[in-house]
Formats: structure tokens, sequence, C-alpha cells
């Protein structure tokens, strides 16, 4: 059997040699390296645990990130540490990184366990 449509002449589609198995389709394994609580049924913010840290490669001029609760929240960029944030309150947008022209680089926190993250926001 060919790989044409007998009755129009065109291809049946590709061969079983060149259909290839999409990656795209998998979910991205998530950011964080160590023990972290997401309290509830959803995932609207994460708890850190003793050793928490989220690293994540990034290509832009800015990294922020929504952080709740009390404690100090080290931050490295490229493993060196840059600074440390204190986190304070109800959830609160806090500046990691900003540059004045965009770069690749990976940005990783360090937060004080019960320190919530919500989310990362970038330009």
């Amino acid at each position: 059997m060919s790989a044409t449509s007998a009755s129009a002449g065109t291809p049946a589609g590709p061969s079983r040699r060149t259909r290839r198995r999409s990656t795209a389709s998998r979910p991205p394994s998530p950011p964080t390296a160590s023990p972290w609580t997401a309290p509830g049924h959803g995932y609207e913010h994460f708890t850190a645990g003793p050793g928490a840290k989220v690293a994540l490669n990034y290509r832009g001029k800015n990294v922020n990130v929504v952080l709740a609760g009390d404690g100090p929240v080290q931050e490295l960029v490229n493993g060196k540490v840059t600074k440390t944030l204190q986190a304070h309150g109800t959830p609160t947008l806090y500046s990691l990184v900003d540059d004045p022209e965009p770069r690749r680089a990976r940005v990783e926190i360090r937060p004080t366990p019960g320190v919530e993250a919500f989310s990362f926001t970038f330009g």
C-alpha cells in the first residue's frame, strides 16, 4: 500500500518513521527544589518550610515576587547573594532584579519558614 490516497492522489499523512512525540505538551517541572506546602485544595500560594528555595531562569530586565508572612528572604542571582528582603504582613510585590538592560540569568529566593510565595512577574 502506498502513502497516497487512492482516490485523490494526495499524501495520507506522515509515515510512522517521521512521527515524533512532542515534548511541548508535557507540563514543566515545578521550580521548587525543597519543602513547600500548598494549603487548602488550590495552588494560590506556597508556604516555605525549612531549607525552602525557588530558582528560576529568566531573560528580562525586571523580576518581582509577591510574598506574605514575616521573615527574611535571601535573594541570589547566578548563585551570588545580592540582597536580603524582609517580608512583612499581607501579600506584597517585592523587586528582585531591576537591570537597565535585559539579560539572561538565574534568580533564586530562600525564604524563612512560614513566608508565603504567591507569584513571580518579569519585565
